[in-house]
């Protein structure tokens, strides 16, 4: 089987639905307001908690904001593992007691009580809740009245010396060494017994500072672009923080990612054309095969700039002396993703790659060897060396530098992943000059201190 016979049953095979941030339904069933109440514990601090809880409400509202219907009410999911949220609650169960909070106020009702999380994206679906604006009003008023601003969500977020302190009084040890904490999906990071989830993702998170030098800067640099230049524009603004993915039993952490998004980085395209438009982001320029190109950068030691096609090298190392086509091109980018990021074994690459193809006619192991190859030429081609998903941390690294670049020189851009919008600078050429400038320096600026490059 030819790479190329691969990508059309590929394009041919099962397509999983995409799955995009929510979009706003009103209820198929009449409804009533529920009553507008904030009750304040009698207790001691009864008054300082309820305005924390409100503060934090506040930002979600304002999250919210941008989607929900102008009026009436609308139904709407709450993901207890989203993102968005975390950052703003820290756990899912401090997303849980938020809505629970929500609730009681009567800005929010249950719907639908179903739910289902799993690590598969298409197999998850969450609570919905109907969410009522006569009510989001009336807490924003009260909050005006109180002096209560929203909450601001920072990714620099500081150690807790308690934790250390626990750690000490409790003599607890670690299964780990402080160099084996990376950005991977092949961890067995053990919780230690007497220990929270979040306090042992707390220890990580130090660890993961120690490790990466340049993690504290960039999220320093991000909360400076949300605070300086994007206060405001709660769409643009930037997320970075991990994401720790926990087995079954909640024990054992088994991979660590993390790369810098925005509201619109899982939005199709069409929207962020539509985004662009209506907010004049006329100009755009992307860093051709952003992942490959960094990873050949990062074994040779220097940036190698977009005159190189990265996946011609490929080409040239697994089809050597054949003519490189635009489709072989589609082909080896389709399936580039799986030869750098199946990192387990070459087989469970091949199994991954042939559920989804039309199988009709097609031999599995024929497909299997094909995709090993692949793999082996990617490799070559790239170095000798692929990060896994550590490479998304080194991007972004890279690009959010660059965009604070763009920024402080003025020039309002806004970026998604390897993709940077510019609006109010007429010179195309000089834009993407800077950009690829800028990308250049700064990728120099992370080699000199990338911990890891010489493993």
């Amino acid at each position: 089987m030819k790479l190329e016979e691969l990508y059309r049953r590929k394009k041919n095979g099962p397509q999983e639905e995409e799955q995009y941030d929510w979009e706003p339904k009103r209820p198929d069933h009449d409804w009533t307001l529920p009553n507008f109440e904030i009750k304040i514990p009698n207790s001691n601090n009864g008054v300082s908690e309820t305005r924390k809880i409100l503060s934090k409400i506040l930002t979600f509202i304002k999250i919210v904001q941008a989607k929900r219907f102008s009026d009436g009410c609308t139904e709407m999911p709450i993901p207890t593992h989203s993102k968005t949220y975390l950052n703003i609650w820290n756990s899912p169960k401090g997303i849980s007691n938020a809505i629970d909070k929500m609730e009681a106020y009567g800005l929010i009702l249950l719907e639908n009580p179903q739910y289902r999380y799993t690590n598969y994206k298409n197999e998850s679906y969450c609570r919905t809740y109907l969410y009522f604006v006569d009510n989001e009003k009336k807490l924003i008023e009260y909050c005006k009245e109180n002096g209560i601003e929203p909450f601001e969500v920072k990714s620099a977020k500081g150690f807790e010396p308690k934790t250390f302190k626990k750690i000490e009084k409790k003599n607890i040890g670690f299964n780990f060494e402080i160099e084996d904490v990376r950005f991977s999906n092949d961890l067995t990071l053990e919780k230690p017994d007497g220990m929270s989830t979040t306090e042992f993702e707390e220890i990580l998170l130090y660890c993961l500072e120690l490790n990466y030098p340049h993690l504290g800067l960039i999220k320093h640099k991000v909360d400076e672009i949300n605070e300086l230049y994007y206060k405001g524009r709660e769409k643009l603004q930037i997320l970075f923080e991990p994401t720790f993915h926990w087995s079954k039993d909640n024990r054992t952490v088994e991979g660590i990612v993390i790369r810098a998004t925005n509201s619109y980085s899982n939005k199709k395209k069409i929207k962020r054309y539509w985004f662009n438009k209506k907010n004049a982001y006329v100009l755009e320029k992307d860093i051709k095969s952003s992942v490959p190109r960094i990873t050949l950068s990062l074994n040779k030691g220097y940036w190698v700039d977009e005159s190189t096609d990265i996946y011609e090298l490929i080409h040239n190392e697994f089809e050597p002396g054949k003519k490189f086509t635009k489709l072989r091109r589609k082909a080896i980018k389709e399936f580039h993703m799986n030869c750098y990021f199946d990192e387990d074994t070459d087989r469970n690459m091949g199994k991954h790659v042939w559920l989804k193809i039309d199988r009709e006619g097609a031999d599995k192991e024929e497909v299997y060897d094909l995709m090993k190859r692949l793999r082996e030429a990617t490799i070559r081609a790239e170095g000798g060396k692929l990060y896994g998903v550590e490479i998304f941390f080194i991007e972004s690294c890279i690009y959010v530098m660059t965009l604070y670049d763009l920024l402080a020189a003025g020039i309002d851009t806004w970026l998604v992943y390897d993709a940077f919008y510019c609006s109010d600078f007429e010179d195309s050429e000089m834009f993407k000059m800077m950009v690829n400038n800028s990308v250049k320096s700064n990728f120099e600026d992370f080699l000199s201190f990338y911990k890891f490059k010489e493993k």
